[in-house]
């Protein structure tokens, strides 16, 4: 079990919301300056294809990033079989997105709906790796290190949406920045609680 002192507890939290605070405002100037770009129609297709991602994103957890968090020994093999349990889930879930893909544009008569779900689909793939280091951050209470990660994050995300929104790339743009979102926050957290020796595919027995 985690034990953790309270002043140290409470100075992250802080920085947390500091960072969050901040996030925010990058997001809501980058999320302004991409309205001037794109059009209605656009940022439309991109809410519907982002919507029909929630939809599956209830699924890719599985209470594996709580399990991480609360469990009282957290060692190799349970690393590796919470890792097995949410990258099968992750497989499974971009399998599905991108079988279905041409259909949902179909269905929407929107063929860029077909590429700009594939690309979102991606997200399943980072996200075993995203769920693992973020949540043995939570269990260590360093919510500093968190906020930097997403602070660092939104900064990206938002440069390379706006870069390919004005580039014309259109809704995908934000396909983009959504993936960047979430690599950069991976990688970032993962410069403390990354260790390549911990991962790989096992059931705990």
């Amino acid at each position: 079990m985690i034990i953790t002192s309270a002043p140290r507890v409470s100075s992250s939290v802080s920085r947390l919301l500091s960072g969050r605070v901040i996030q925010s405002t990058i997001q809501l100037i980058s999320a302004v300056v991409i309205a001037r770009l794109l059009t209605p129609s656009e940022i439309g297709l991109f809410a519907v294809s982002f919507a029909v991602m929630l939809i599956l994103n209830g699924f890719r957890g599985l209470g594996v990033g709580a399990y991480i968090i609360q469990v009282s020994t957290l060692d190799t093999v349970t690393i590796r079989s919470a890792f097995t349990i949410v990258a099968l889930m992750g497989g499974i879930l971009t399998a599905i997105i991108n079988l279905s893909a041409e259909y949902i544009a179909n269905l929407y008569d929107n063929p860029s709906m077909e590429l700009l779900l594939r690309v979102l689909s991606l997200n399943f793939i980072i996200f075993p790796f995203t769920i693992m280091v973020q949540s043995k951050a939570a269990r260590e209470h360093d919510f500093g290190w968190m906020a930097l990660m997403e602070l660092i994050a939104a900064a990206f995300s938002s440069v390379v949406a706006i870069h390919f929104a004005w580039m014309g790339y259109g809704a995908i743009s934000l396909a983009y920045g959504a993936i960047t979102f979430n690599l950069i926050s991976t990688v970032v957290c993962g410069i403390r609680y990354f260790k390549i020796n911990e991962y790989g595919f096992a059931f705990q027995k």
